[in-house]
């Protein structure tokens, strides 16, 4: 089955085998990159925005049911992911506390637990969190606000879940 979203905001299942009609899950959102929930595929990672505000939403694909996992963010552009075994998602978004940086958040896929992971200096902005394939870290792209106001960017950060820390890994993009 394949999740795809069209310039009106729809989300559409398709089963890539044909033997199944197209089903519209929904049509006020839309699908994040591999939206699927890992590991039986049962519920689909949506966004919403409405009045400006965005949301993290896990859909139940046999219910329609909705979990809000994050509301009331004031951008739209984030991404957001799934953790290897379906029980946490990652996403970044402006924090209330930090309205000039972009920060990674996680919460539970039942929506409880919802905590920004790194709080850094100055502004700063995070980008494309991505869970390690065991679950136990996020990797994030890092951008910071220099004296100047011009912007730098930061080796990736690796934030491990097991002890909070953040490590940086390899070159920054514009040294590759």
């Amino acid at each position: 089955i394949l999740a795809t979203e069209a310039n009106d905001a729809a989300v559409w299942l398709f089963d890539v085998s044909g033997a199944n009609p197209v089903q519209t899950v929904l049509t006020d959102g839309f699908a994040y990159v591999r939206p699927f929930r890992p590991p039986d595929g049962t519920a689909v990672l949506i966004g919403r925005v409405k009045g400006g505000a965005h949301s993290v939403i896990l859909r139940d694909l046999a219910t329609g049911h909705e979990t809000v996992l994050a509301a009331d963010l004031p951008n739209e552009d984030g991404s957001a992911r799934w953790s290897p075994d379906g029980s946490q998602v990652v996403y970044d978004a402006v924090p209330a506390d930090e309205p000039d940086s972009n920060r990674t958040f996680v919460v539970r896929a039942d929506g409880t637990g919802n905590r920004k992971l790194v709080t850094g200096p100055g502004i700063g902005i995070d980008l494309d969190p991505t869970w390690s394939p065991d679950g136990t870290g996020i990797a994030f792209g890092r951008v910071q606000q220099q004296l100047d106001l011009s912007w730098l960017m930061q080796p990736l950060g690796i934030y491990s879940l097991a002890d909070g820390t953040v490590r940086s890994v390899g070159p920054t993009s514009h040294e590759v």
